[in-house]
């Protein structure tokens, strides 16, 4: 018999502890659908903002053998259509946490209850997208605005709300103290780590938008480390 790996997380039962992280999969449903059903414990969309958005134009991704650049945009369908998106996956019974990124308070709250009317198990609150002006980071890496969103957000829904954090500020501590004191539910860490890549033979840089964020093996220690420091500061304070 094998043993049991189910965990409670936040009041949500996931049959075990592994999730595919937003983005991965994009905005497709039947990509969603195939991975519920290979067996994860929950699915997280890729981000939706309050309007549709196209991203950027290519080159937006460059990979070596230890990391990926990539600088999407944060291209996303709209929060009017996460509906469509995400009931196929619904129907699998696993899981769906959505995604949300927005340049104020407000837009941060229509989304979020859109996203829970339409059936959201929970809601990931991306404040720290490094490659986009306006969202993510630029909202993130303030500690009062993080309060203030993850609080209004705490207030208007009622399932699980967690931050998700950069790792491109002074303290990561920081941030994770003001959305835990707000009230998250949970803290995701990490985002991608800025990075830049110049082709020497063009003499300019491999992204259209010319610098994006750091993924994969590369930036894992660093993961690790916000991890640890926001696991022993912050353990006390929720």
């Amino acid at each position: 018999m094998r043993p049991s790996l189910s965990v409670e997380l936040a009041g949500l039962r996931l049959k075990n502890p592994f999730m595919v992280a937003s983005g991965v999969l994009g905005s497709s449903p039947s990509l969603m659908v195939r991975f519920a059903k290979a067996g994860v414990g929950a699915i997280v969309t890729k981000t939706f903002t309050p309007k549709a958005r196209k991203g950027y134009e290519p080159p937006v991704i460059y990979s070596e053998r230890c990391y990926t650049l990539n600088a999407i945009g944060l291209s996303n369908p709209g929060i009017e259509k996460v509906g469509e998106v995400i009931a196929p996956v619904l129907g699998t019974g696993v899981p769906v946490i959505v995604s949300i990124a927005a340049g104020d308070v407000e837009g941060f709250v229509e989304s979020s209850v859109r996203a829970e009317e339409a059936g959201a198990s929970a809601i990931e609150l991306n404040l720290s997208c490094p490659h986009v002006k306006g969202l993510g980071a630029d909202l993130g890496s303030d500690p009062k605005t993080v309060y203030e969103v993850v609080r209004a957000v705490k207030s208007s829904v009622g399932v699980p709300v967690f931050a998700k954090l950069s790792p491109n500020v002074t303290d990561i501590v920081e941030q994770g103290r003001a959305a835990v004191e707000a009230g998250a539910d949970g803290l995701v860490a990490i985002n991608t780590v800025r990075g830049m890549v110049i082709d020497v033979e063009l003499k300019a840089p491999v992204l259209t938008n010319v610098y994006g964020g750091i993924s994969g093996r590369a930036i894992h220690p660093v993961a690790v480390y916000s991890v640890y420091r926001l696991y022993t500061e912050l353990r006390a304070v929720s």
